[in-house]
């Protein structure tokens, strides 16, 4: 779009997560990664940017919407 510009991120290994739902509701997702899943899992982070996706049909407000998030791990 107008005004952005396109970024380029190192390749690697990169653990998914599918938000659904508007942004609303965004961080209880993020809460669940950072609160729950990391410091569950086996999996350790790596340095590196997390990334949000979002496709063309994006609604900020339509609760079937769907956020991607990627976070760099070893």
């Amino acid at each position: 779009p107008r005004g952005m510009l396109p970024k380029r991120f190192p390749g690697g290994k990169y653990a998914r997560f599918v938000h659904r739902g508007g942004i609303g509701s965004l961080l209880d997702t993020y809460r669940y990664i950072w609160g729950t899943w990391i410091p569950q899992g086996s999996i350790g982070l790596a340095f590196g940017a997390d990334i949000e996706r979002r496709r063309e049909c994006f609604r900020p407000e339509d609760e079937h919407t769907e956020t991607e998030i990627f976070l760099p791990i070893l």
